[in-house]
């Protein structure tokens, strides 16, 4: 049997001590000779076991960095996705209500009825809106100042505390983060 704890050179180093006879060879050595080939043995086994165990500590960080790279990319896909259905219901301007705005709550919705007719009754509201910063996600209160036109697109103009400027987004990307949870009303 093996400790739980094992590692793979722990079974490495014993398949191989059975399958090259090490051990009856190292019995047949006198006393001596074997202490010492053991000694030699367990002081290289450490400097081995602590280049293995830095070498696992960066095979485990690298497997971190592309597991989180692997989800940001799926999450872009979603949100891609879902970007697209919001704005194609919009233009289509019919199923809004019964395909994408299930998942919100009645709040949350009235909310949205309000964004998609421009009424002045959303400026002034508080928002938490998650941005990806740094390969980690940040949470920013925002406010609504106004909406804004551009290239025939309605724009939603916010402002964040602690920023001085005012940021400038989409209404489709405005929802879009609704849906996805990232933007949450106060």
């Amino acid at each position: 049997k093996r400790a739980p704890n094992a590692k793979t050179g722990y079974i490495d180093a014993k398949v191989k001590s059975r399958t090259n006879k090490t051990i009856d060879w190292l019995v047949k050595k006198d006393k001596l000779t074997r202490d010492k080939i053991i000694k030699f043995s367990v002081q290289q086994g450490q400097k081995i076991r602590s280049i293995l165990e830095e070498r696992e500590g960066k095979v485990e960080k690298e497997k971190v960095v592309r597991l989180k790279e692997v989800a940001r990319k799926k999450d872009t896909a979603q949100r891609r996705k879902m970007e697209k259905q919001v704005k194609e219901a919009l233009e289509k301007d019919e199923g809004i209500e019964e395909t994408l705005f299930e998942s919100l709550g009645e709040d949350e919705k009235s909310f949205v009825r309000l964004v998609l007719c421009s009424s002045t009754d959303v400026i002034g509201k508080c928002v938490r809106h998650v941005w990806e910063v740094d390969g980690g996600n940040e949470e920013f209160c925002g406010t609504i100042k106004r909406y804004h036109k551009k290239n025939k697109r309605q724009m939603i103009i916010m402002s964040y505390e602690g920023y001085n400027d005012e940021f400038t987004i989409s209404v489709t990307e405005f929802i879009t983060d609704m849906l996805m949870g990232d933007i949450s009303l106060f």
